[in-house]
């Protein structure tokens, strides 16, 4: 199952979030339009995110293990990296304005119109 592509918003700036969870909050908010941001996985990053229980984990701490997690479940079905393991986002220089229909315009950076 491919993975919807997320964005940062200027109404949820901490979650990299799918277009029809943000299309659906600009509606609950009276929104016209927002502004976006693409998301790209953080690298090098000290924290890993828990899909299961969905939060962040400071990977020093070495809490995603059997010992310590009750949703531990190795990928491989033997041992090591958890099945819930998952990546960390952040912004991206790609900035678009997001409008209720769903359409994506991209904000063209300054110097470059």
């Amino acid at each position: 199952m491919k993975q919807k592509k997320c964005y940062f918003s200027s109404i949820e700036e901490d979650s990299a979030l799918p277009i029809d969870y943000l299309l659906d909050e600009m509606k609950d908010r009276e929104l016209e339009q927002i502004n976006v941001w693409e998301c790209v996985r953080d690298i090098g990053s000290d924290y890993s995110f828990c899909k299961s229980f969905r939060e962040y984990i400071d990977k020093s701490e070495s809490t995603c293990n059997k010992k310590e997690c009750t949703e531990y479940s190795p990928r491989n079905g033997k041992g090591g990296c958890c099945k819930h393991r998952g990546f960390t986002y952040q912004p991206s220089e790609k900035e678009f304005i997001l409008t209720l229909d769903g359409k994506l315009t991209p904000v063209l950076a300054e110097g470059h119109e």
